[in-house]
């Protein structure tokens, strides 16, 4: 048999040894990638060890190398109104790890069948029967439908908003806020036990809250006691005991 025809086939054989081999290479990368780099344990952490968290038994199994982590924190913050912030972390092979954030509820809104469950920012967290928490009770000058807002809305209502953002300012000077009053724009009552604070939404937030801050630190200081602040003027009007 001529030399070239030789060197030929062994060329042809090594080419056919290489591909067969490539192919056991990605046979066996194969088999690594689908059976070693999947998801076996998920850990969460997060400083609220008993709120349960919908939709991680979807991710288990799911390969680890492939796996969207901003899709997966998309379905999570959908399903898990609670959730304020989410990070996703790959760690081979087969962990997920989840760290979590959850978003304070801040008061109850009654509706015509229960109660929602709202946040700092109007975020509807859950729906409920009964209140579970003890927390500040809104009560609004008209009845909510308890179909008009799921878990995940946001009820951006400007007054109810006005309202949550005073009642996280008191929370910060350390009152006591029992329930909250809305009748209108221009009536916003933040209730303590034995005192009212009035606020408009018809009037600058901020000067509203440079006022309110201010006084309650300087009654404070003096020992006074009020029972209504009303800060809906230029000027606010105090009612003393």
């Amino acid at each position: 048999m001529p030399l070239k025809l030789l060197l030929r086939k062994f060329h042809l054989t090594k080419k056919l040894f290489l591909l067969f081999f490539f192919s056991v290479f990605i046979a066996v990368i194969s088999i690594i990638v689908s059976h070693i780099l999947v998801i076996k344990k998920i850990t969460v952490v997060s400083s609220d060890k008993n709120i349960k968290i919908i939709g991680l038994t979807n991710f288990y199994n799911k390969n680890l190398l492939f796996f969207n982590t901003q899709k997966a924190s998309e379905i999570l913050l959908r399903l898990n109104p609670l959730i304020k912030e989410i990070n996703l972390e790959k760690k081979y092979p087969n962990q997920l790890k989840i760290e979590i954030k959850f978003g304070q509820p801040a008061a109850y809104l009654p509706s015509d069948l229960g109660y929602f469950l709202i946040s700092e920012n109007g975020t509807v967290l859950a729906k409920s029967k009964e209140k579970i928490y003890n927390l500040p009770e809104i009560f609004y000058y008209q009845k909510f439908n308890h179909s008009a807002f799921q878990p995940g809305d946001k009820i951006d209502y400007k007054d109810i908003i006005l309202a949550l953002y005073f009642l996280k300012k008191a929370k910060e000077i350390a009152l006591n806020i029992i329930s909250i009053d809305i009748k209108g724009f221009y009536m916003i009552g933040l209730n303590l036990e034995n005192r009212k604070i009035l606020f408009s939404a018809e009037k600058d937030w901020s000067i509203q809250e440079n006022q309110f801050v201010s006084l309650i630190k300087r009654f404070k200081l003096e020992g006074s006691d009020f029972r209504v602040m009303d800060l809906r003027f230029d000027k606010p009007v105090i009612e003393f005991n």
